[in-house]
This record gives structure tokens, sequence and C-alpha cells, in this order.
């Protein structure tokens, strides 16, 4: 008789490491009074600033690889804060593992304890136009992420974006974004950026 296996299934992910030329890009940025002000008083944080400021990237272009997705086309939204929050706030510490009683959960190496870490969250999603073999990617980003690639992009040479796209089940998003100055050799580290070669 066969025997039931019990627990819950591990998820699954795919990973894919995409390169994408940067073809086209738009840039606009903004400072508006904090609109929060004017909500439901119980949701106001009296810590957060009356003046926000917004940047914001699109890129486009047709990724190159893998080749499973080459000459697929994907635009890239990039939205930047400059005071970050949420998970653009995180600490390593605030990774830290916990069990359900909420004390700090350690692992044993070597005869020494050491914390145990959930992964850091994901900075946006990939999507796939339906019926279409078009891509969105969403990320936000720290304001000087964003700084940095228009310095590259007004530069003399043409920008990739590099991509570790993760996916469980339906849902894409990528942990890590590079932008580059230089040709990707598609040799790619765990962390999803690229070896780039000129």
């Amino acid at each position: 008789m066969p025997v039931k296996k019990s627990g819950k299934k591990k998820k699954e992910f795919e990973h894919s490491f995409l390169t994408i030329p940067v073809d086209a890009y738009q840039a606009s940025t903004s400072a508006d009074p904090n609109s929060i002000v004017l909500g439901t008083p119980r949701f106001v944080d009296g810590e957060e600033p009356a003046i926000v400021f917004h940047t914001r990237l699109e890129l486009s272009g047709t990724c190159t690889d893998p080749p499973t997705r080459a000459g697929e086309p994907y635009t890239i939204m990039l939205y930047g804060e400059a005071f970050p929050t949420g998970d653009l706030a995180l600490k390593i510490q605030d990774l830290h593992q916990h069990d359900k009683a909420g004390h700090p959960i350690y692992r044993h190496y070597r005869g020494r304890q050491y914390p145990r870490y959930d992964e850091p969250p994901s900075l946006g999603l990939v999507e796939k136009a339906w019926g279409e073999r078009r891509w969105t990617i969403w990320a936000h980003l720290a304001t000087p992420f964003l700084h940095n690639a228009l310095i590259l992009l007004n530069g003399n040479k043409r920008l990739y974006v590099a991509v570790h796209e993760r996916k469980v089940g339906r849902t894409r998003w990528r942990p890590r974004p590079q932008p580059s100055d230089k040709r990707s050799c598609g040799s790619l580290t765990q962390f999803g950026c690229c070896n780039n070669a000129v």
C-alpha cells in the first residue's frame, strides 16, 4: 500500500536570465504635496514626508537572450522613491525568521548559531500580455538607481538591461535588475547580473 507523503509541497521556482538592449526611453520627475493628509485621519502616518518626490523611467527594447524569449518586445517601467518605504526600506535584520511564538530562528554550523533569514522580497513583477508575445516589467526602486540608469543612457554606448526573473506557478517577478552599457556575453551569476564583455 502506497504511503501518503505528509506536509506541504515545496514551491518550485523557474529562473530566466534576460538580456534586453534598450531601444528607447522616456523619463519624468515630479514633486507634490503628500495626498495622504487628505485621507481618513486614522490612516495617516505622521512620519511620512509632507512633500513627495517621484521619478519614472520607461525603457523599451527587444529581448536577445535567452533564445526562447529572443525577439519579444519588453517595456520596463521603473518608479523611483526618494524616501524608500515598505520592502525598499527593509534591513537584513528585518528578514530574520521567527517561529510561531515570535522567537528568532537560528541554525547551527560548526558549533555556532547563526540567524536564519528569509529571501529578500522581489523588486517588481514581470507580466506577459494575454495572447501576445509582449511583456511588461514593473519595479519600484530607490531614486539613485534611476539616476544612475539615466547617466548610462546619456552616454555614447548602448544600454543593456539584465533581468533575473523568477517564476512560481503563474507568477513572475524579478529579484534584481542590472543596467550595463556593455554587451552581455550571456554568462550570468546567481544574482542575475551579467558578466559583461566589450
